[in-house]
């Protein structure tokens, strides 16, 4: 019989009743496994005796079973992890030198008898199943490891940091500063919060937690992990990530994220453009390509450069098939990921004049237009950001190459109308500097003369503007007459526009008048105040949300 301790009082005592009563049967040994002292306790006073007392006038033989030394504790444990890891831990982001320090600082206090060893493995067993997908581990195991012993042996503390993640991420409020109140308040906080885990334990749960997350030496030791750290993180599953830290406690893959296991199929499918292309765009909605890419960023590093031109080109065909997205001035979007991605592989060949050769093949060969303008704007030197054989993909004669060659894909597109839509005012500022204003003006004089094209192309050349003032914010279409100066005669754009802009509007108009009512109110105002004065005295600050 096994686990007597665990009874309760009562049960303690009819069980020793029963134990007595039958105890001289022929043939019958009773074996019973307990804590002495706990069961001494329970026998207490019972039928006028001590516990100890009342105990030995039954039990015949005792043998105290020694406790287990930590290193045979730490081979039950270690030959339990193996069989959860399997015979390939490197799928699994396993580093011994970072095991090694994980457990030796933070987790082995936490095994202190075998019972522990045995509860720990049958709940990490469970909760590593949880997270595999394509027998891929979407979490980083040592990690996981170190969230399930909180789980097991603390459980309150392991609650609090599913509810309290910005407090041992170091809130990068303060992280990177010198405000040494706001970072002792903290500091309270922490210690209180901390406060809540077993003594045996609070000492090896702080050593977990630097393991775990180095953000919280800018609270314990005032020194602030810098972001580089951070794509590395992400591409390791790292709890201390924000983008990874909340699926350690759902227990499951948000909807809509893109796992690890489509990311290992991503980079085994880097040496085949049509396959990561077709990876990419088998995700079917933007922002998950979006999303795909942004993840991909981090593994850019990993990527054999001699792998470039077939990402390069996977990459520009992907382009066509996006939407557009509005710049996003705080966060990223396919194109900039995209173009970031292009870069950081090209720039692992050391030689520039080979990534230039390498670069200017992709740019000649693909018919693709949206990516390779971006890229090339982007790698475009300007006075705040000169040319640097470190920073930049071409070379000074290459990037004036690069720029050529886009601007005459630009130019073969437009014979086509193939610029027209969400994207024409970035392909008309790009042609104009590029090739001069001559082009496009003519372009556009002419591609405004046909039927709803002097719409469509107002359309492209209006944007949303976001006013703030001390009565609040509000938004509104603004049409800037200086662009359209640039590319058209105002006065011919006016008379092409006239059946959307009367008082009375002929019915064959009136569906695109509702469609883009706020875009030809603002060209209302445009052209009304074409002639006036700007109204220096207004008191707002304008954010122009435009290409």
């Amino acid at each position: 019989m096994d686990d007597i301790d665990r009874l309760t009082t009562e049960e303690v005592r009819l069980l020793f009743r029963i134990v007595k009563a039958n105890a001289d049967f022929p043939n019958l040994v009773f074996v019973m496994l307990f804590d002495r002292e706990v069961v001494e306790r329970s026998l207490e006073g019972h039928v006028g005796s001590s516990g100890r007392d009342y105990m030995d006038k039954i039990i015949q033989a005792g043998f105290d079973i020694p406790r287990p030394d930590q290193e045979s504790l730490d081979n039950v444990l270690f030959e339990g992890l193996d069989a959860i890891i399997g015979s390939d831990p490197g799928r699994m982001k396993f580093s011994s030198d970072r095991w090694q320090q994980v457990y030796r600082d933070g987790l082995r206090p936490f095994f202190g008898t075998l019972r522990d060893v045995r509860r720990f493995l049958s709940s990490l067993a469970f909760h590593v199943g949880l997270f595999f997908k394509e027998n891929q581990l979407e979490v980083n195991i040592i990690d996981l490891i170190g969230i399930e012993a909180l789980r097991v042996f603390e459980p309150n503390l392991h609650r609090e940091l599913a509810e309290n993640s910005d407090l041992v991420f170091g809130d990068q409020r303060f992280g990177f500063n010198n405000r040494n109140e706001e970072r002792d308040a903290q500091k309270k906080v922490f210690d209180e919060w901390l406060s809540g885990a077993g003594a045996e334990h609070r000492s090896a749960v702080e050593e977990l937690f630097r393991c775990l997350f180095p953000q919280i030496e800018w609270l314990l030791n005032n020194y602030a992990h810098g972001m580089g750290f951070e794509p590395r993180w992400l591409r390791d599953l790292r709890v201390c990530h924000s983008q990874v830290f909340d699926r350690y406690f759902s227990l499951l893959i948000p909807e809509g994220e893109i796992s690890q296991a489509f990311m290992v199929k991503l980079l085994a499918a880097t040496n085949n453009r049509t396959a990561f292309r077709e990876l990419l765009l088998g995700l079917g909605s933007p922002d998950k390509i979006s999303a795909a890419l942004n993840r991909f960023e981090v593994y850019a590093e990993q990527v054999d450069v001699r792998n470039a031109k077939e990402i390069v080109h996977g990459l520009f065909d992907v382009g066509e098939t996006l939407p557009h997205e509005r710049a996003h001035p705080f966060s990223g979007s396919a194109d900039v990921y995209a173009c970031r991605i292009i870069n950081e592989i090209l720039r692992k060949e050391e030689d520039i004049s080979i990534r230039t050769a390498v670069a200017m093949e992709c740019l000649e060969e693909t018919s693709a237009l949206w990516f390779p303008c971006r890229f090339v704007a982007l790698e475009e030197p300007t006075k705040d950001a000169p040319p640097s054989p470190h920073r930049d993909v071409f070379d000074e004669a290459g990037i004036r190459r690069a720029i050529d060659c886009v601007a005459n894909k630009i130019r073969e597109a437009a014979r086509t109308n193939a610029i027209v839509g969400e994207r024409l005012s970035f392909y008309l500022w790009r042609w104009k500097d590029w090739a001069g204003v001559t082009e496009p003006r003519e372009w556009v004089t002419q591609y405004v003369q046909a039927e709803g094209n002097a719409l469509a192309f107002i359309v492209a050349m209006t944007h949303e503007v976001q006013v703030s003032s001390g009565r609040g914010s509000s938004r509104y279409m603004e049409l800037d007459m200086k662009n359209i100066d640039t590319f058209v005669d105002a006065a011919l754009l006016e008379e092409k526009l006239s059946p959307y802009l009367g008082e009375v509007i002929a019915l064959e108009y009136q569906a695109q008048v509702e469609e883009h009512g706020e875009v030809i109110e603002a060209a209302k105002r445009a052209f009304s105040n074409r002639t006036q004065p700007e109204d220096s005295g207004q008191s707002a600050e304008i954010e122009s949300q435009d290409e």
